[in-house]
This record gives structure tokens, C-alpha cells and sequence, in this order.
């Protein structure tokens, strides 16, 4: 072989191995860094790692919660049972008490539901058993729809 074929044979085969590794070096993906699914899991991550630190407290708030709606039906029906045509004032406060509770903890439509069950309890035993067996009811649905547990919101965009 002359030089330059011996030339020509090895300046094809350089220029064909740095094809060859610049095809194998291209980025298979040709979005910018910051839209991989890498970064897309970074954001959520923090969101999933506070949602399960934040669980145990929750619970423990669920668990205050249920206690302090459970206290206010026990002062409700205590004024109910309540001898005579009256509920003794000892009773009524105790009603207004639990009732201040359930302001502070509870959400809007928990508060609303209570306190149209305590002035039915606190009417002197006007109200009819229908009365107050469905404000009762309308108590426990939406005290039972604040207990649920919230989905927490993830969304990956």
C-alpha cells in the first residue's frame, strides 16, 4: 500500500470512531435538565415526606377532635334526660361549654350543626323528638365528614 492510501485507510477509520462516539455521547433525551422526570420527582418528594411526618399529628388532632365532639353529645343528652320540664342551669352550662370547645376545634359546618342541637337542648324541652333526633343526625354527618382523612394533594405536573 502506498502512504497515502495507508493515510486515507487511517484517517477514515478516526474520523468513523469519532462518529461512532459522538453518537453514543448525544443526550437521548433532548429536553432541558430541568424538565426530566428527575426533577418532576424532586418536587414531590418533599410533599410525600412532609405528608407522612405530618400523619402522627394529625391523628392526635383527629383523635382531640372525636373527643371533643363525643364530650358535646354527652352534655346534649345529659340536658335532654334532664328531670323536668326545664334543664337544670348546672346542664345548660355544661352544654355551653362543650359548645365553646367545639367552636375552637371544629370547622365551620361542625359549629353550625352544634349549635342548633345546644339551643334545642337549651330550649326548656320545647322542641319536638323529630327536631331534635334530625339536628342530632345532621351533627354526627358532618362531624363524621371532618374525622375523614384528607387525601393529601399531589399533583405531578
Amino acid at each position: 500500500m502506498s502512504p497515502w492510501e495507508l493515510a486515507l485507510a487511517a484517517g477514515s477509520a478516526l474520523a468513523g470512531c469519532l462518529c461512532v462516539a459522538a453518537w453514543f455521547a448525544r443526550p437521548l433525551d433532548r429536553r432541558p435538565a430541568s424538565e426530566g422526570p428527575e426533577q418532576e420527582l424532586a418536587a414531590v418528594v418533599p410533599q410525600i415526606v412532609i405528608a407522612i411526618a405530618d400523619a402522627p399529628r394529625a391523628q392526635r388532632q383527629r383523635e382531640a377532635d372525636r373527643s371533643a365532639y363525643v364530650e358535646f353529645l354527652v352534655r346534649v343528652e345529659a340536658a335532654f334526660r334532664a328531670p323536668g320540664s326545664a334543664a337544670p342551669l348546672a346542664e345548660r352550662r355544661a352544654v355551653g361549654a362543650a359548645l365553646d370547645i367545639i367552636r375552637l376545634v371544629a370547622p365551620t359546618d361542625v359549629v353550625e350543626a352544634a349549635q342548633h342541637l345546644a339551643a334545642l337542648a337549651r330550649a326548656d324541652h320545647r322542641a319536638s323528638s323529630q327536631d331534635v333526633e334530625h339536628a342530632r343526625t345532621a351533627f354526627l354527618d358532618v362531624a363524621r365528614s371532618a374525622l375523614l382523612i384528607p387525601e393529601p394533594p399531589v399533583s405531578v405536573a
